[in-house]
């Protein structure tokens, strides 16, 4: 086996890409002269060429795995001459990962249109730790401006580390050409899935002893802009992901989901993390003991840990530390709290299972490929026979009973020796709900004041909650004064009963206003706190479904005092609108009173997705929604008596 494993690295070493047209270190004037990008003209940046290699070189039993990356990148915009400064993070524990044969290139044009080219110097490049794990190399391309062309190459090595690292043809910017390009040896096999919304260009050479080359390659690839409510950008980005599944002839257990759950439930820093005994020794017994519910039993345990063990900001399903450790020293990674969490509720009598989860930020899972690396984090699940509630005690403000919203309407895996499975994520039950009650006066000078409060519970209190108690500044300027800029508000106050989940968070404020004015006529917009002052559903086209991660409901109510030197033109109509497939409702209802005016306003979408294909009737009926709760109160002067 020695023999055949040095004769696969000769092979390898051997391959060379014909495909390649461009070279590093020289570059087309014609590149340098362009003003735009041919096929995404607004774009701010282009990447010219986006390059990957891979080898594997074999000696014996030990490998290294060699990538070789190459990005050239065209400067449209001066705004974005941040993209000169690259860091490039790699995994130190252990040494087994190193970057080196660093290289780059500044190209412009001269006054006399000839091409200056400017090399990235040695002692410009430096390595700096990130923490006990990763570090980066950090360096900033020189001379770098508006017109400008750079480039940059470098080399991972990895020591006997075998997975193959995924490719992103896609950018936020466009890429002309992005080209990745593998060598595999024989005793290793892979399984890959392309993610894609235009041709890839796929092309595969074999070699002697089971070697083989995969070569993908797709043009013009417009970057990818964000859209809003879209769930995760890593979604959409074009790429091909590849996964571990065989050495030597023979699958790996990983390439199962039956097999992965078996390789978790047996790992030290995951399923042997789940027979700790650890209840007996917390202040919490008593209190269990006592305890009326299974549902009041969940609640201590949790709070106990979400309130006891302090999250250290790392997301992972591997245990930094061990449950032990979070115990004793008061901290821990997302694993460490939630295995934890899972332990306590075992001890307790309570099914709970670990699921690995895919957050909202990291993406989609694709349940026909078992790749862990969709996964980012892990929960707890846990059946009681009144429900299902899904728990993640790094998230200090999410009420047990509520499905934290990073993981809504997303696919989970439950990791359990007797109960394998991919299930569907979603809490339908507590939605987003606001309602805000104004008391509004007009004044005869043309000058407004009031005060409002807002009730916000279930994800609406969770989100507001979580940003109060993080930067009480940052809470007033998005909930108040950047939609409202028209206003002057108060100092906000917030209550609410800590030690009740399901209270209502309450928020209180007092405003004043001016006016607009045209002419003889006054113009009062009573849309007020309600979070739709503008459409954000603005283009016409989007790639992206349309995620809100809850149904909601948002209440307007209130009322309008006028002076008596004023008239109102006309009550606006009581109104109500329903979207074709009933998932939303806008109601209005308006009354005059002498000189005030009451109203109620009602939104609820009850659908907390809409598809792609769904986005122009959703689109057209937001614009009527929008536009109606902007319709304004008209006044008009009275005019003075004649003398």
């Amino acid at each position: 086996m020695k023999t055949l494993l040095v004769a696969v690295t000769l092979v390898l070493a051997g391959y060379y890409s014909a495909a390649q047209k461009v070279s590093f270190g020289k570059i087309e004037k014609t590149d340098l002269e362009s003003k735009q990008c041919a096929y995404d003209p607004d774009a701010p940046a282009e990447c010219l060429y986006d390059f990957g290699e891979v080898n594997y070189f074999i000696n014996g039993y030990s490998f290294t795995n060699e990538r070789t990356v190459w990005a050239r990148i065209k400067i449209y915009d001066q705004k974005e001459l941040d993209r000169a400064n690259i860091k490039i993070p790699f995994f130190t524990r252990g040494n087994r990962m190193s970057i080196i044969k660093i290289q780059g290139y500044t190209y412009n044009l001269n006054d006399n249109g000839e091409v200056e080219k400017t090399e990235l110097e040695k002692k410009s490049i430096y390595e700096q730790k990130i923490n006990e794990s990763y570090s980066e190399m950090v360096f900033s391309l020189p001379n770098v401006k508006a017109g400008s062309v750079f480039e940059y190459r470098y080399t991972v090595i990895k020591k006997d580390i075998a997975e193959l690292d995924n490719w992103v043809f896609q950018q936020r910017i466009p890429v002309r050409t992005s080209y990745y390009d593998v060598g595999i040896p024989g005793v290793l096999g892979f399984n890959y899935r392309v993610i894609k919304r235009q041709p890839v260009e796929e092309k595969s050479e074999d070699g002697a002893m089971g070697a083989r080359r995969k070569i993908f390659i797709m043009k013009n690839i417009p970057g990818l802009k964000n859209e809003p409510y879209m769930s995760s950008s890593n979604d959409y980005f074009q790429r091909v992901e590849f996964q571990l599944s065989g050495v030597n002839g023979r699958p790996l257990p990983s390439a199962t989901w039956k097999g992965f759950a078996e390789l978790l439930l047996e790992d030290e820093d995951f399923g042997l993390q789940l027979k700790k005994n650890v209840l007996n020794k917390l202040p919490i017994q008593a209190e269990l003991a006592t305890a009326a519910s299974t549902n009041e039993k969940i609640k201590i345990i949790y709070n106990y840990v979400k309130n006891t063990i302090a999250w250290n900001g790392r997301n992972s399903f591997w245990c930094s530390n061990g449950v032990k450790s979070a115990l004793e020293k008061h901290e821990g990674n997302s694993a460490d709290l939630n295995l934890l969490l899972i332990n306590l509720l075992r001890d307790a009598d309570i099914k709970a299972y670990p699921v690995l989860v895919s957050t909202r930020n990291h993406g989609k899972v694709n349940s026909y490929f078992p790749f862990r690396n969709q996964f980012d984090n892990v929960y707890a699940y846990v059946l009681t026979p009144g429900g299902t509630f899904v728990l993640d005690a790094t998230n200090k403000h999410n009420p047990f009973y509520i499905t934290p919203w990073d993981v809504q309407f997303t696919m989970g895996f439950l990791v359990d020796k007797e109960k394998v499975e991919l299930l569907e994520i979603g809490d339908i039950k507590n939605k987003y709900q606001i309602t805000t009650i104004t008391q509004s006066e007009i004044n005869a000078d043309g000058t407004a004041s009031g005060s409002a409060k807002t009730y916000a519970n279930n994800y609406a209190k969770v989100e507001r909650l979580s940003t109060w108690n993080r930067d009480k500044k940052v809470f007033k300027e998005k909930y108040y004064t950047t939609p409202h800029k028209e206003f002057t508000f108060d100092s906000v106050e917030v209550n609410h009963n800590k030690n009740d989940d399901s209270s209502t968070l309450e928020c209180f404020t007092k405003f004043k206003t001016e006016l607009t004015q045209s002419g003889e006529y006054l113009f009062y917009n009573i849309n007020l706190l309600s979070g739709l002052t503008e459409n954000p559903f603005l283009a016409e086209e989007r790639i992206s479904s349309i995620e809100f991660g809850y149904n909601q409901n948002i209440i307007l109510t209130g009322s309008v005092t006028f002076p008596e030197s004023m008239i109102l033109e006309e009550l606006p109509k009581n109104i109500k609108m329903i979207m074709p497939d009933s998932s939303v409702t806008l109601q209005r209802i308006m009354q005059k009173e002498g000189n005030s005016i009451s109203y109620r306003v009602s939104l609820s979408i009850n659908k907390p997705l809409y598809f792609p294909d769904e986005y122009p009737d959703f689109k057209a009926f937001f614009d009527a929604v929008i536009e109606m709760l902007n319709e304004q109160l008209v006044f008009r002067k009275k005019a003075s008596p004649k003398p």
